[in-house]
């Protein structure tokens, strides 16, 4: 197994150990008789440690080498096991261990949310999480140090809110290297507790210091209180390492290298003033030779070749002494040229960070201009849904003119044709295909258009909205006009666009999770209105199996005057209701849960849970983060003299607050009310983010998808199912 010093191993010593050692040391109390999971778990040493008292320990580590490596070195504990995984995918089923640990991890990846997510499907309800994590500011940012192995980092208030996303009780605690005095006995010491003393306001007290500015986090969560556990603060001593004595060691060898290099500077600086020392003593020896030579060419005035002669070895000498000269001036230029090539090397690093920095402010000008630009696009779209739901409304003004206009020219016509089929049914003249325009009462809806694929079936209900008998079936109908635009905003051929792509959706997600529909399933449309959804599902279940419920007296008997098949029944705006337990196969709900206050909705959640047979899945709509751009929007148009569009205009006045609020996971609701049926004391407008989902709907349910897009429905969907049995 490759040793890379990111990873420790027992068979290093110093501040790595330490650290180690210190945080899997603490988790002994934690850990005793319990189920435990170690993330990341490295060469195996803390699963080792730690099933010394835990129940079971189970290492998991992404590198196959490692686990290897850690199977058959701790083979003779029992009571370990190691496991190739990763942490945003554990191969452990729900709700299987009582504490996980994972220390310097969270670093190495940037799932983090995955991670988490996992984290608490694997862990028992009450379960505990002990986690570390480099703290970027002393860590990398302070020392400016950037560790290859490291991939996100994180600030302190980035791990809190993190850790608090998923837990109900978050304890942060501080992990670093320090210097202090230490009083023990020096023989067979049995004391498992010391006293802690430190010096507040001049005075020294007995208590734990707070630790400043640490290396590392370290955290322990649950969603039960921390009140009652064990004493974190701790100090950890080896006996076989005494790290300050080693780190005395190192500053005393630094000492001593640093001290070689003084005296090399020294002797360097020597060799350079006996240099010197010889060039004064050669220019002294050339002055000397000069008056040599003009004493020489006093006493040989007569004698000019000899002069001559001695001049020109005078001028060789001269040479020789300016070559030398010219050798040292070149000598220096090239040390003054080194120190000029490393001041501009410091220059060139120095305007790099600048442009760095400036990069790096543009990226943030350019992400805060698209975002300006997202809400826009978003305000535009809000403009352009207006205009659509202006032009729909024209549309159906026109139709309605239309047929106004074909009642009255048809009116005779239609009872001539009446008063003629009778006649001619009496002489036995009716033909095959006026007995096929008829209802035929001996089949069932689904036996004749179960095979029909979903675009044939869409085709077949637009037909019915004029012709409601088609291949001898009478198909459900609709109620006015009037009706269909007061609650949904249009009419037949319009709205069933929007309730068709919401039923292919459903039809998907059964699918995936490989609940498709059968002769035995059971629906329920929870707040059906006036069935405009429901009646997709007639080829898909005998109608027997069709149920409908709302709060709206109107609503129902329209459903059955209109709709016909099926069962409807008026529910009270808050459960217990008479529906039987374990009886649905799919629960769905269009523009209920968008509607909804927060104790409503959760009680509903929970009845749901009841009436779902297992596996059974639950499919509703909420209110998108968009929803807030569509009230600001109309806000800023002025006043309405349409009522829903002024109780829009006056919802989540403060735009900010309510964007940070859905971001933060937080359930949004403004009382607004509905009319009669829908009272402003559990009725208005609803917003749920999906942080909230995961964790409020899921102490009843299992979280399968959150997902929204505007191209598909103006509403976010969410997909919760029944666990199959109850796991222990």
């Amino acid at each position: 197994m490759e040793i890379t010093g990111e990873r420790y191993v027992p068979s290093l010593n110093g501040q790595i150990k330490y650290e180690h050692l210190h945080r899997y040391a603490l988790c002994v109390d934690y850990v005793a008789g319990k189920s435990v999971l170690d993330i990341a778990c490295g060469e195996g040493y803390g699963c080792a440690l730690l099933a010394s008292v835990a129940k079971s320990v189970l290492g998991v580590d992404i590198n196959s080498e490692v686990v290897e490596y850690a199977t058959k070195e701790y083979s003779t504990h029992k009571n370990v096991t190691f496991m190739v995984g990763s942490c945003d995918s554990i191969p452990l089923p729900d709700n299987s261990v009582d504490v996980v640990t994972s220390f310097e991890t969270i670093e190495h990846h940037d799932k983090h949310e995955e991670m988490m997510q996992e984290i608490k499907r694997v862990l028992k309800p009450g379960g505990i999480l002990i986690i570390s994590s480099p703290n970027r500011l002393t860590y990398s940012d302070e020392p400016k140090y950037s560790n290859p192995f490291h991939v996100k980092e994180l600030y302190y208030e980035e791990l809190t809110a993190l850790l608090r996303r998923y837990f109900d009780y978050v304890e942060i605690y501080g992990q670093r290297m320090a210097i202090g005095s230490f009083i023990f006995k020096l023989e067979n010491s049995q004391a498992n507790i010391f006293q802690a003393f430190t010096t507040d306001a001049n005075q020294v007290k007995q208590k734990v210091s707070s630790l400043n500015a640490p290396i590392y986090f370290f955290a322990i969560c649950s969603d039960k209180s921390l009140t009652n556990n064990p004493n974190i603060d701790s100090v950890y001593i080896d006996s076989q390492d005494d790290l300050l004595n080693w780190m005395e060691i190192g500053w005393r060898q630094t000492g001593d290298v640093l001290e070689q290099t003084r005296l090399q500077l020294q002797q360097t600086q020597s060799e350079l003033q006996q240099c010197q020392s010889k060039l004064q003593q050669t220019q002294t020896e050339l002055q000397q030779s000069q008056s040599q030579v003009q004493q020489t060419q006093t006493e040989l005035q007569q004698s000019q070749s000899q002069v001559q002669q001695t001049q020109t070895e005078l001028q060789q000498s001269q040479s020789q002494v300016q070559q030398t000269q010219t050798e040292l001036k070149q000598s220096q230029s090239q040390v003054q040229q080194t120190q000029t090539e490393l001041k501009q090397s410091q220059s060139q690093l120095q305007q790099t960070q600048t442009e760095l920095k400036q990069s790096q402010s543009q990226l943030q000008q350019t992400q805060a201009e698209l975002e300006q630009s997202q809400s826009q696009l978003q305000q535009t779209q809000t403009k352009l849904k207006e205009l659509e739901l202006e032009l729909q409304q024209m549309k159906v003004n026109f139709q309605n003119t239309q047929n106004q206009v074909e009642a009255m020219e048809t009116s005779k016509f239609w009872k001539l044709r009446t008063q003629w089929l009778k006649v001619k049914k009496f002489l036995n003249l009716v033909n095959k295909r006026e007995m096929e325009d008829k209802p035929t009462s001996s089949r069932e809806l689904r036996d004749v258009f179960h095979n029909f694929n979903n675009e044939d079936w869409l085709k077949v209900l637009l037909q019915s909205v004029k012709n409601p008998i088609i291949n001898g079936i009478e198909l459900p109908g609709f109620p006015s006009d009037e009706i269909q635009i007061s609650s949904v905003g249009s009419t037949a051929k319009y709205n069933l666009q929007e309730a068709f792509n919401f039923y292919c959706i459903i039809k998907k997600y059964l699918s995936s999770f490989d609940q498709n529909l059968s002769s035995d399933s059971h629906v329920l449309d929870f707040g059906c209105g006036w069935g405009r959804i429901i009646r997709f599902f007639l080829k898909d279940v005998p109608i027997d199996n069709v149920y409908g419920v709302d709060v709206d007296e109107e609503m129902i008997n329209l459903c059955r005057k209109t709709v016909k098949y099926g069962k409807y029944n008026v529910v009270n705006s808050s459960p217990p209701s008479n529906l039987p337990s374990e009886s649905f196969d799919l629960i769905y709900a269009y523009s209920v849960f968008s509607h909804l206050n927060e104790a409503t909705h959760i009680k509903w959640i929970e009845e749901f849970s009841r009436i779902l047979k297992p596996n059974g899945l639950l499919i509703v709509t909420t209110r998108s983060r968009s929803h807030l751009d569509l009230c600001r929007s109309l806000r800023e148009q002025g006043s309405h003299n349409d009522s829903h569009a002024q109780g829009l205009a006056n919802s989540f006045v403060d735009y900010h607050a309510a964007l940070s609020a859905y971001d933060n996971g937080k359930f949004l609701h403004e009382a607004t009310g509905g009319g009669v049926s829908r009272p402003a004391s559990f009725y208005g407008e609803t917003l749920i983010p999906r942080g909230y989902v995961e964790r409020e709907w899921t102490r009843f349910l299992i979280f399968r998808d959150f997902m929204y897009d505007s191209a598909v429905i103006p509403q976010a969907i969410i997909v919760m199912q029944k666990a199959a049995s109850t796991i222990s």
